[in-house]
């Protein structure tokens, strides 16, 4: 990956030639040589994880959970988040979203931070969508590593 980087090769290209499919020493390394190129633009770096890797659901999902854990959603393209209905079924709009906030409740602050150098959000009650993607984030990765 760092060759790729080092030599600005196009995300199509590198991903074609080590082939970024559902295997995570090709998922990991297009998500993180999307993010070394295109981190700084969480749209941008959407597009290419999907556009340009064969994986592409793997790979747009981790690339997502990064730039929206370090940009926030308000650098989320408005016309993406207008019209999400958190549904897990075809008729239960808003169900995801009482999901999170149901894993949420259930997860130690303090338990969390003491494994990171960054405080997890406190909440009470409904949180932001800020909140929620590093938290989720956050609890993702515990989970993930251990």
């Amino acid at each position: 990956m760092r060759p790729a980087v080092k030599a600005r090769t196009p995300v199509l290209d590198a991903c074609e030639r080590w082939y970024s499919a559902a295997y995570l020493l090709e998922t990991v390394p297009a998500a993180l040589l999307i993010l070394a190129m295109h981190g700084h633009d969480p749209e941008g770096s959407i597009v290419r994880a999907v556009n340009d890797t064969r994986d592409n659901d793997t790979v747009a999902a981790i690339v997502g959970a990064a730039v929206g854990a370090l940009h926030g959603e308000g650098k989320l393209p408005e016309r993406w988040r207008d019209n999400l209905l958190g549904r897990t079924r075809s008729h239960d709009d808003g169900h995801l979203f009482e999901l999170l906030d149901e894993a949420l409740r259930g997860v130690s602050s303090n338990t969390l931070s003491a494994h990171y150098r960054y405080p997890v959000p406190r909440t009470t009650g409904r949180l932001d969508w800020e909140s929620r993607i590093v938290s989720v984030t956050t609890l993702t990765v515990r989970v993930g590593l251990y």
